[in-house]
């Protein structure tokens, strides 16, 4: 059994006193602001609320309007739920041998809360004797890894390390205790418990925010299934009552409430119906409304009373051209994810959603039409006549003749449909599809349109196209362009590029995009070669730069084996080690501890309105890095 973790005071009133445990300062010197290519970012502190109490990065509707969301933020969105089938299930064709074989054939991303002693008592060791960098990322793994120590150690954090309340506040969800909810809710309101185990007169708005996330990451958990459904009932009840609640509190209930997936999704749904007559509600929670129900009863059959209304509601609100774009966009996410193509409304909404594509100013709308049309259509399959006759030849024709934004929207729509067609047990598209894809990547000069037609291609799993992606990834250097091709020959198992993406990891000099991109592609090849060639990379055995050993940390949390772990554990008991690679391997040690939901790391906005996103959600700060 690990040690119980220094500090610990046992089951107490933690309140007043002085805390026992400061968190350890910053140490002099580390570097300001994102490090060198390649490693790790430095962390920023999170915007403060304003007056107004919506944080200052916040994207208001009129910015909305001015900043439209771009196809590669829907794809950072949504990629877990399309990277998860090839990184569930690695290719076997590169392998060492018979015995190779057999051993990726057996590796799975189904991991297990570790029991080794030895990682426990590093990440304890890294939480409470480590630099202020690597402290937030212990106590994250710890967290994940469910620790063997009592629920009162994740709460006497939030008092003792003022500088990790908001970590500490995360790592509660994440830590499956029980007894952690009560506290949750009580910081989600502002109540009593909650300011005295932050030690504050008032809590934040930030902080809440960040126990109603917390809430949604333990509501995200399998195998709890009552449990989940009574944290989902309160987070509803809170959205009902509480109707002088922030309007960035009221968004972030919403979004965590739609990413449970509740056992009782239609009465949670009818709940959150009610807000949508009360117009007094702050804008920020009607734009996000939609969405939010759309995605709780996406997988509900289609003719469910309560699936019906919610569609024709969404219907009536695009429909409606005195609404905010922005409702109207939500309206249109909402209907994609709902509509049944073959259904009484289905023709209707499909001719609908295309004359917005053709005629709408907002291209937001337009943008988003064309992936509304994927959905619908991925739920009947590419030999549905709406399909054959309406919805593909509509979205080739945009690949072909569209302006340049909507051509890389029309293009990843293609390959969404065919994938989401796919998982469905339906067939795949005919070649030709395929080929006039392929063929407009030849041609194509855009590196942004090319980006989204790699990734379609390989959502097509089109492994034709693997020959002319593998020469591309050679021939460019633009990053964003490199990140998605290496992605993209990842999910089509094209073995011959693992050296590239070896290459990328072990150079330590690339951008972090590169380097997670060339590190979960590396993943979906499989093989057991991959461990052995990133642990001498990660020990510096080479004299590898600190760059490459913390690309190689990160790469290694797709590849949950022994010999990993007991490599990252070694880099976080050596105290010469460099704290921004032994945050990396926290980090990549807390995945270990992970289920798959978790570890893929679950997007918490997959398939919600991206308007209300990037503040919350992005970046070193964003919930979407942390969880």
């Amino acid at each position: 059994m690990p040690r119980v973790p220094p500090g610990y005071k046992g089951p107490q009133d933690t309140t007043g006193g002085t805390p026992s445990d400061p968190a350890t300062p910053a140490t002099p010197g580390l570097p300001e602001g994102p490090a060198t290519p390649g490693g790790p970012a430095t962390p920023t502190a999170p915007a403060l609320p304003d007056a107004s109490g919506l944080p200052h990065h916040a994207v208001t509707p009129v910015q909305f309007e001015t900043a439209p969301a771009s196809w590669q933020l829907w794809w950072y969105l949504n990629r877990d739920t399309y990277l998860r089938r090839y990184l569930d299930t690695p290719s076997v064709s590169f392998t060492d041998g018979p015995a190779a074989i057999d051993a990726s054939a057996r590796l799975s991303h189904n991991n297990a809360p570790t029991e080794n002693s030895t990682t426990l008592n590093a990440l304890i060791d890294a939480l409470h004797t480590g630099n202020a960098a690597v402290a937030p990322a212990a106590l994250e793994a710890l967290a994940r890894c469910q620790a063997d120590v009592p629920s009162e150690y994740w709460q006497q954090q939030l008092q003792a390390r003022t500088s990790l309340s908001s970590q500490a506040i995360i790592s509660l969800g994440l830590s499956r205790s029980p007894q952690a909810l009560e506290l949750l809710f009580d910081i989600l309101k502002d109540g009593g418990a909650g300011r005295k185990a932050l030690s504050k007169n008032r809590i934040p708005n930030r902080l809440r925010m960040e126990a109603a996330f917390a809430l949604g990451a333990f509501g995200a958990q399998r195998g709890r299934e009552m449990l989940n459904g009574m944290v989902a009932d309160r987070l509803a009840e809170f959205l009902v009552f509480d109707v002088n609640a922030a309007p960035d509190l009221q968004r972030a209930a919403a979004l965590s409430l739609a990413m449970m997936r509740p056992n009782r999704p239609q009465a949670i749904a009818e709940k959150l119906m009610r807000l949508m007559d009360e117009k007094s509600r702050p804008l920020d929670l009607q734009l996000q409304l939609p969405v939010a129900i759309a995605k709780l009863l996406e997988k509900v059959p289609s003719e469910n009373s309560v699936k019906q209304e919610v569609l024709l509601r969404c219907w009536h609100l695009f429909q409606n051209k005195r609404n905010e774009p922005a409702m109207r966009l939500s309206a249109i996410q909402a209907i994609g994810l709902l509509a049944d193509a073959e259904g009484p409304h289905g023709a209707s909404m499909v001719d609908e959603l295309k004359k917005t594509y053709s005629n709408d100013r907002n291209r937001n709308l337009r943008n988003h039409s064309l992936m509304a049309l994927a959905y619908i259509g991925g739920r009947v399959g590419p030999e549905a006549p709406i399909v054959e006759k309406e919805i593909l030849p509509f979205l080739l024709k945009a690949v072909r003749k569209g302006n340049k934004e909507a051509q890389s929207w029309a293009a990843l729509s293609i390959g969404v449909m065919g994938a989401n067609a796919r998982e469905l047990g339906y067939s795949q598209f005919s070649a030709p599809v395929d080929m006039a894809l392929l063929d407009a990547f030849a041609n194509e000069k855009s590196p942004s349109n090319r980006a989204a037609l790699a990734l379609s291609l390989a959502l097509m799993e089109y492994r034709t196209a693997s020959e002319t992606l593998h020469t591309a990834l050679h021939d460019t250097h633009q990053v964003d362009l490199l990140a998605y091709l290496c992605t993209s020959l990842g999910m089509l198992g094209e073995t011959t590029c693992r050296g590239d993406f070896l290459d990328l990891i072990s150079k330590g000099n690339v951008q972090v995009q590169l380097v997670h991109a060339s590190s979960e592609a590396l993943a979906m090849l499989g093989g057991t070669g991959s461990v052995d060639q990133l642990i001498p990379i990660l020990l510096g055995e080479n004299g590898n730069s600190m760059q490459a050993q913390a690309a190689a940390a990160f790469a290694l949390r797709n590849f949950p084996e022994k010999k990993a772990e007991k490599a990252l554990a070694k880099v976080l008991l050596n105290p010469d080690s460099n704290v921004w690679v032994a945050r990396e391997c926290c980090a990549t040690l807390g995945v270990f501890g992970s289920d798959v939901q978790e570890m893929l790391r679950s997007r918490f906005a997959s398939n919600l309105n991206t308007w209300v996103l990037p503040a919350d959600l992005e970046g070193p700060e964003g919930i979407l890095e942390r969880l």
